[in-house]
């Protein structure tokens, strides 16, 4: 089995993270959480408390100053984490935005 249908495999095993460096910096990496159900959120939930929220996203959806962009539609949910201090804003980058509107869109 190849790199990438081993990583495919264990990502519906797991349903958990992917982890990507978007540059030639592995100080910047995008993580993308999913979640099954309302339970396994739980932790992202607590820090929507004082977090940008983006009601065009999903039934709930907020960003943090934390670089963490989280949705939920239904009982299900995605969180889109960038480790960057330049991405630490008050407000969601827009192409931040749009990979989660498109995430978002195939719970």
């Amino acid at each position: 089995m190849d790199d990438v249908a081993g990583a495919q495999q264990q990502l519906r095993i797991r349903r958990a993270k992917a982890t990507s460096s978007a540059t030639t910096d592995p100080s910047n990496t995008v993580h993308v959480t999913l979640y099954p159900d309302v339970q396994s959120m739980a932790l992202q939930k607590q820090m929507e408390p004082g977090s940008q929220h983006l009601p065009e996203l999903g039934d709930d959806a907020f960003w943090n100053v934390a670089g963490n962009l989280f949705v939920q539609r239904g009982s299900r949910g995605l969180s889109i984490v960038v480790t960057s201090l330049s991405l630490a804003s008050r407000t969601a980058p827009q192409a931040m935005l749009t990979l989660a509107k498109t995430a978002a869109g195939r719970l």
